[in-house]
């Protein structure tokens, strides 16, 4: 976050996955990011624009899997 982009390559050496198999659902999801003009995404890199840097968090957030479980957790109402 603090650098506003990430190397998909890096995280690939370093996890053994491919970014763009691995990440297919968080990349789906920041296609609205993208038609907005906040992020680029590339083949090698994501970066946040300078327009989308005040929302740098809603961007990171995309790639939050205990927040993803959260949600799913949350999916129906905890009175039924």
């Amino acid at each position: 976050m603090c650098h506003f982009e990430v190397s998909k390559e890096s995280i690939e050496t370093v996890h053994l996955i491919k970014f763009d198999e691995y990440f297919k659902t968080e990349i789906a999801e920041l296609k609205l990011f993208e038609d907005e003009g906040l992020v680029e995404n590339t083949p090698e890199w994501i970066s946040v624009t300078p327009k989308g840097k005040l929302l740098v968090r809603a961007v990171a957030m995309t790639f939050d899997r205990y927040l993803r479980a959260d949600q799913r957790a949350r999916r129906y109402s905890k009175i039924v």
